[in-house]
């Protein structure tokens, strides 16, 4: 008996480890999880952070919700980006924020609609409203190709299979009735719906409300009810009532109707563990080819596209600046020879940042039919984005700018030491300026200033970034 018991739990263990609960969900029946709480703010500015990390400017403002349809204090935070990463997980994606603050004065006027922050930005925790019924699609898209790795497939549900998550998660009585029950003993409402009564809840009713703000059903889903109305996969039809709605007009069989993005509507995803294929989701836009199927060849789409390179199969963001061709993120080759380095020696923070080069190993790194840029193609690049020593080729360069040429705060090895990614980025060029030293484009977070300077020590590490042969 204990052997057989021994064999069941190491199954168990095993089976735990190849399907693993998808972050932020609740398992509801054998083969379906949903979201504990709508999708909030933070997750989506994580979704964002991701977009325009690893494919560039114009497709992250893609990812921006319609400002006339979410509150004004948050719109004012989320349009207000950082150079520096914000570290704190959203809760359905568990990946950092990123380019945004992380704190805002603002989120003191919620009051009680808000929990606590603890030091954190807590508008951040409210639902995420303002997007569009084709966004929401994407954001399903991405969070299977990227956190289930094609082996959890997130969607929206249908609406039969939003009633029926619904309806499994009330107690027997609320069953029988056919609702939920809109008041405690109390007589305060158990979900944020319009209403005026005479409890600690007065001042948050009929307005948005933060997640999981209002108690949890029986499985430990919040806010299935109230605070914002849930797309399901038929589009234009949204599910569960909203705060703006009377408690009558908040049950399972309810139906809300939009035709674009609203303030009081949001969405929540479910998910099933296995292989994605052709008929789950629709497209796969970011799946690494093979070397083998692929070239060095620069494909474009207007002022942006990417590339290849065959020596170890990275696929490479580029813009266009003016006539110039620009890889639109750091060189992340390593090298057979040469000097070079991890980020704060850190091989994982290569993929993210790339490595630094000392000027010779930087001179023979880039790819065939790309090269280390001149001061004189960095003088160009400059004269397009704003002019050298200024402030606005500064807010350019950095990922929030829209000129797309990304800069990150990657840091240097100076010495022996690494200079940390927050006080800058510094960029090698090929053109030397004295025996022991060369020109880079460098930025620094303390003073806003992007500059062109020759005093960088040869032997020292900075990043790399190749311009197109003409």
């Amino acid at each position: 008996m204990i052997k057989r018991l021994i064999i069941l739990v190491l199954i168990l263990f095993q089976y735990s480890i190849l399907y693993p609960s998808p972050i932020g969900m609740i398992k509801v029946n054998d083969s379906t999880y949903v979201d504990e709480s709508e999708i909030d703010v933070g997750s989506w500015l994580s979704y964002y952070s991701w977009t325009l990390d690893h494919e560039g400017y114009v497709s992250a403002q893609k990812v921006m919700p319609d400002s006339n349809a979410i509150d004004k204090a948050l719109w004012k935070f989320i349009n207000t980006k950082t150079e520096s990463l914000n570290n704190q997980f959203a809760h359905s994606t568990g990946l950092p924020i990123g380019f945004f603050k992380t704190d805002c004065s603002d989120s003191k006027t919620y009051g009680k609609r808000l929990r606590s922050g603890n030091g954190n930005c807590s508008l951040v925790e409210l639902p995420i409203t303002g997007i569009s019924y084709e966004q929401v699609i994407k954001f399903c898209e991405w969070r299977t190709n990227i956190l289930g790795e094609n082996k959890i497939v997130y969607k929206l549900p249908t609406p039969e299979e939003w009633k029926h998550i619904a309806l499994i998660g009330l107690s027997e009585l609320n069953k029988r009735n056919g609702y939920c029950d809109t008041l405690y003993k109390g007589k305060c409402p158990s979900f944020n719906y319009k209403i005026k009564c005479q409890c600690d809840k007065d001042s948050v009713l009929g307005k948005l409300n933060g997640i999981a703000g209002w108690s949890p059903d029986k499985n430990g889903l919040y806010d299935l009810f109230g605070n914002v109305s849930e797309m399901t996969s038929l589009k234009n039809v949204a599910k569960g009532g909203n705060f703006n709605l009377y408690a009558k007009q908040c049950h399972f069989d309810s139906v809300q109707y939009y035709e674009k993005p609203m303030i009081w509507l949001g969405f929540r995803c479910i998910a099933t563990i296995g292989k994605v294929n052709k008929n789950t989701i629709s497209q796969n836009p970011v799946l690494k080819p093979s070397i083998k199927d692929s070239s060095s060849k620069v494909l474009m789409n207007g002022k942006f596209g990417s590339f290849i390179d065959n020596r170890d199969g990275t696929n490479y963001r580029v813009v266009l600046i003016g006539s110039q061709l620009w890889m639109a993120e750091n060189l992340k080759f390593k090298p057979d020879s040469g000097e070079f380095w991890y980020p704060e020696n850190n091989f994982e923070n290569a993929y993210r940042y790339g490595y630094s080069y000392n000027w010779q190993t930087a001179k023979n790194v880039c790819p065939s039919n790309w090269h280390l840029p001149t001061k004189e193609e960095f003088d160009t690049l400059m004269v397009n984005i704003g002019g050298n020593e200024t402030q606005t080729a500064y807010n350019e360069l950095l990922p929030s700018g829209s000129s797309g040429f990304s800069l990150l705060f990657a840091g240097s090895h100076i010495g022996i030491n690494y200079v940390a990614g927050g006080l800058g980025g510094i960029i090698w060029s090929s053109t030397e300026s004295k025996k022991r030293t060369a020109w880079c484009l460098g930025v620094g977070s303390l003073n806003k200033i992007a500059g062109i300077r020759s005093t960088f020590s040869k032997s020292d590490g900075f990043s790399v970034r190749c311009i197109k042969d003409k």
